[in-house]
């Protein structure tokens, strides 16, 4: 643990603050069209030395320009900040073992999203053939479908971070290990964490 930060004196997160985050980025970045998001929340793995790779050398790429180069930024998360994201992350494992508290998003919380359960998704790419799975789910959806983390927050709670994912086809698909840091009240980007160089494996 961190000195003067036992688990007991975290700040508390709660289902409310995943919504505020993804509502925000709704309203900021202007959907035009409902998002297909499904509702379990994307899982991955934090390893041992995220801490370090969080802490010492964060790789950002500048969504701002689409300038593709890289840059080191320092100290986005503290030693403190860090333990505290281990700590959600573990507490969030040991809930979604749970029937009575396993979490799942809920459209009617969610400003421009439209739900679809896992089950039915996997339903269309259990098969072997992707592109009969691929063929049918455009029978029934317009778009392709993404699938979000919840998010892990700094000790203010004014950054975090979130794995985003989205499914488009067979060739069509992105993955974003997202930082966002709350300005005037509101959610904007502050990065994406190239995480594939960084050590940090998303499953």
């Amino acid at each position: 643990g961190v000195a003067g930060y036992g688990q007991d004196n975290y700040p508390k997160i709660n289902d409310q603050d995943y919504y505020d985050l993804y509502n925000s980025l709704a309203i900021k970045e202007d959907y035009q069209t409902k998002i297909l998001l499904s509702d379990e929340p994307y899982n991955y793995e934090i390893l041992q030395d995220t801490s370090r790779l969080l802490q010492d050398s964060i790789e950002l790429i500048d969504g701002q320009n689409g300038n593709p180069l890289l840059w080191k930024k320092k100290n986005i998360f503290t030693k403190n900040d860090i333990e505290f994201i281990i700590q959600q992350y573990r507490n969030f494992v040991n809930r979604q073992k749970s029937v009575e508290q396993h979490f799942k998003w809920d459209e009617r919380k969610m400003m421009r999203h439209q739900i679809i359960k896992k089950k039915s998704l996997d339903k269309y790419f259990s098969e072997k053939d992707s592109i009969n799975g691929w063929h049918n789910y455009y029978k029934k959806y317009e778009g392709g479908y993404s699938s979000y983390a919840i998010p892990f927050f700094s000790l203010d709670k004014m950054k975090c971070i979130v794995f985003r994912n989205g499914q488009g086809g067979i060739k069509d698909s992105w993955v974003h290990f997202c930082i966002y840091k709350k300005v005037n009240g509101a959610w904007e980007s502050y990065g994406i964490l190239d995480f594939f160089t960084s050590g940090i494996i998303a499953y």
